[in-house]
């Protein structure tokens, strides 16, 4: 399996240097601390404050291990001076018939949205991909509602594939939709 350099320096427009980096055991505080804070910023993902909150340290280092010592799955922090600010984590699927897709899934704080951080992210993704044996096609799940993250995805070559109606219970009770999205590599 292809490695990842250990790491690689952005400047973004702003003159932040960004490192992008594949974790490391010694991330998981800062990492859980970086997702607690995301579902507070937002009910864009998957996942809920109340559900987040209550997730220990040794939760954390038990899902890092998946990234960590798993080659056939990556996991890349963006970094900003010594603040985790974001993620992109893709899962090869464990099922024989399906280890031909991955699943991914990003995330960015809200403070450092919209200054090419998750373009970053997937591109430097992307390029860890060309050299895995087995993937065929990339799937994501995103809110309908999503528009930033849909429009992102289709950069990349993204496709909507499918919607799933109601997917989503927010904690206030409300629904939303959920795209369906894939990309078929060397396509």
């Amino acid at each position: 399996m292809h490695s990842y350099p250990e790491q690689m320096l952005h400047y973004l427009p702003n003159g932040q240097a960004l490192t992008v980096r594949q974790p490391r055991m010694q991330d998981a505080e800062a990492l859980l601390s970086c997702f607690q804070q995301l579902v507070l910023e937002t009910d864009l993902l998957l996942s809920s404050p109340l559900e987040v909150g209550g997730l220990s340290l040794l939760h954390e280092e038990k899902y890092l291990l998946n990234y960590v010592d798993v080659p056939q799955n990556l996991m890349l922090l963006a970094i900003i001076g010594q603040e985790i600010i974001g993620a992109v984590t893709l899962t090869q699927r464990v099922y024989q018939k399906q280890q031909h897709i991955g699943d991914i899934g990003i995330a960015i704080r809200k403070n450092y949205q919209n200054m090419g951080i998750g373009r970053r992210l997937l591109t430097a993704m992307f390029r860890w991909v060309e050299h895995h044996p087995l993937l065929e096609q990339i799937y994501c799940e995103v809110m309908v509602q999503n528009e930033r993250a849909i429009h992102l995805y289709q950069h990349f070559g993204f496709e909507i594939c499918g919607k799933l109606a109601d997917a989503i219970k927010q904690d206030d009770g409300t629904y939303a939709d959920l795209y369906m999205m894939n990309k078929k590599l060397n396509a």
